[in-house]
């Protein structure tokens, strides 16, 4: 798939099956996915979305591409500030990083970046639930790094589900069960 076939593709609106239907092409070719990657950064947000949406679609019916382009990705995740692109982002870091040996197969300052990214998302009070929740599942797979992440995890689920919606106060109670 060529930038100005994805680019066209990109400049409608499309719907569910359409985004798997242009995963399952893109999947099949390399650099569409990280051209991809590139356009979830693009300065018009819906477009940025979209490329989004198929990216996380991409990894969902195809998890070898994720392995393939995890290096890109991993780098890009820590920069990503569009929140409609953040829930895809988490999405797929929540596959990523459940995956056995994760930590194991990063740098350090590499998962310092993506810790600090998704407790900055999980914070910002203007930030979507589904972002939220996504951020909460990242951290938890991510808390064997160091022993201060699942403790400032916790501490942060209990503030949030003091206001939280029913999406934030189910998945909270499933977490804090969990780190328990």
């Amino acid at each position: 798939m060529t930038k100005e076939e994805l680019s066209k593709e990109l400049s409608v609106a499309f719907t569910k099956k359409r985004a798997i239907e242009l995963a399952i092409i893109a999947a099949k070719d390399p650099a569409a996915v990280d051209l991809l990657i590139d356009l979830s950064f693009h300065k018009n947000q819906t477009y940025a979305f979209r490329a989004s949406w198929i990216l996380d679609s991409v990894f969902e019916i195809c998890p070898e591409s994720l392995e393939k382009h995890a290096k890109a990705f991993i780098g890009s995740y820590p920069k990503q500030n569009n929140p409609s692109c953040q829930r895809h982002y988490t999405r797929i870091m929540m596959s990523l990083s459940s995956k056995p040996g994760f930590l194991d197969a990063l740098p350090a300052d590499q998962i310092e970046q993506i810790i600090e990214s998704s407790f900055d998302w999980l914070t910002r009070e203007a930030c979507p639930v589904a972002v939220q929740v996504n951020c909460m599942d990242v951290l938890y797979n991510l808390k064997g790094f160091d022993p201060w992440v699942a403790q400032e995890l916790e501490a942060e689920i209990r503030f949030l589900m003091q206001n939280g919606t029913a999406a934030l106060q189910s998945r909270g109670k499933k977490l804090l069960k969990k780190l328990k």
